[in-house]
């Protein structure tokens, strides 16, 4: 006996071979999508921290002596530069800030960077490298400062970017 066509049985077959074949190509289509998607805001959030931290790190080591320094805590650096003016960097919220106001803290500054918080492990966005060596949110002089810790967070897609760096105040002793 020849038969012609296919059976329902048949058909019904290929159709569930179809369907597991397309969900687990549409599976995989859509974990590469997203895993691009959060690299790429991942790589945002880390630009836009190594921009705000390259920002700080070329105006921070114009600090020129420690008692023009005037404000070192883990939120606030305030000093005066080479060239008499005023700079101060803070992390206020989810902005780090840059302002040059007549006189430290005051006036609304230039966001370096925005969604940002400090990295974990650390009071604030600052710590400070000491003569002795030992590192302090907050020194007790700053006579003592020979060095900036600076640490920034971003949260982008549930996770962490962290970026750190160490500054040289090269006008320092």
């Amino acid at each position: 006996m020849n038969r012609r066509g296919t059976t329902l049985v048949e058909l019904a077959v290929v159709l569930t071979v179809l369907g597991i074949v397309g969900f687990i190509v549409g599976s995989l289509l859509y974990e590469g999508i997203r895993a691009y998607t959060l690299t790429q805001r991942r790589d945002e959030a880390l630009e836009r921290l190594r921009l705000a931290v390259a920002r700080a790190s070329r105006h921070l080591r114009e600090a020129h002596s420690p008692q023009e320094i005037g404000t070192a805590t883990a939120s606030v650096f305030c000093y005066n530069t080479v060239d008499g003016r005023t700079l101060s960097f803070r992390l206020q919220g989810s902005e780090f800030i840059m302002e040059e106001p007549s006189s430290c803290p005051g006036s609304a500054g230039v966001v370096l960077a925005s969604g940002v918080s400090n990295a974990p492990g650390m009071a604030g966005a600052f710590a400070y490298l000491l003569a002795d060596n030992s590192v302090a949110e907050s020194p007790s002089s700053t006579w003592d400062i020979r060095g900036v810790l600076l640490a920034l967070r971003a949260t982008v897609g549930g996770e962490e970017v962290v970026l750190r760096t160490q500054i040289a105040l090269r006008n320092l002793p």
